[in-house]
């Protein structure tokens, strides 16, 4: 585990002076605890030398994200859960694929598949947002272990499940040109809980484009 240390005000009852004390040092295994503190201004700070390298802060009890934080203690009463998180970063990647071309008035089916190429867990809920541009219409949607809900014209597709590394999910779907389109653009975009934590965003939106006879059909994605 980490090496969480507690260092409180010396007699001058200010934090960050040349009197602080260094109270104490624990191992947290996840927990940490600290007793018999006498009161006044302390700071826990996680050192992170004893943090796997491949790790990154995810919790930060002042969202600071700076692995320490800065707590009040008083006489009698107990502080709880002032937790510091560490984790594997994720790269949820997706891809949005077409048949390339269609006849005039057939129906267009996408694919929509999204895969985690990291480590650890990409954190749920994970959401796939599809903004249809005016000249497709939704027919419909096939997303096992997902929830899908279209306002106007945008899809968003919910997962509440979180995605493990190496594992893929998929999202088809099927539209309806409108009459007389020749061309439009279309935006597909993955995001997890903690998009922070997302060690390559730049995969997190794809594109397609599709034609029909007689001129160009949809481009549906983003580039």
């Amino acid at each position: 585990g980490a090496s969480v240390t507690l260092i409180c005000a010396g007699v001058d009852g200010l934090l960050g002076t040349a009197d602080d004390v260094e109270v104490a040092s624990v191992i947290a295994d996840p927990d940490y605890l600290f007793e018999d503190v006498l009161s006044g201004a302390c700071e826990i700070v996680i050192d992170l030398s004893t943090v796997d390298g491949d790790l990154i802060q995810t919790v930060d009890p002042d969202g600071t994200g700076d692995s320490r934080t800065v707590v009040t203690v008083v006489a009698g009463k107990t502080v709880s859960r002032l937790d510091f998180g560490y984790a594997l970063p994720h790269d949820l990647a997706i891809t949005k694929s077409g048949p390339g071309s269609v006849s005039s008035g057939a129906t267009v089916p996408w694919t929509i598949t999204l895969t985690h190429q990291g480590q650890g867990l990409a954190p749920s809920p994970i959401a796939n947002t599809d903004n249809l541009p005016a000249s497709l219409a939704l027919v419909s949607t096939e997303a096992d272990g997902w929830s899908c809900a279209t306002v106007g014209q945008t899809l968003t597709c919910t997962r509440d499940s979180d995605l493990d590394a190496g594992e893929s999910t998929t999202i088809e779907l099927i539209t309806r040109l409108a009459p007389g389109t020749t061309r439009v653009a279309n935006e597909a975009i993955v995001t997890s809980a903690d998009p922070d934590n997302d060690a390559d965003q730049s995969n997190n939106r794809d594109s397609d484009t599709v034609t029909v006879a007689g001129g160009v059909l949809a481009f549906t994605g983003a580039e």
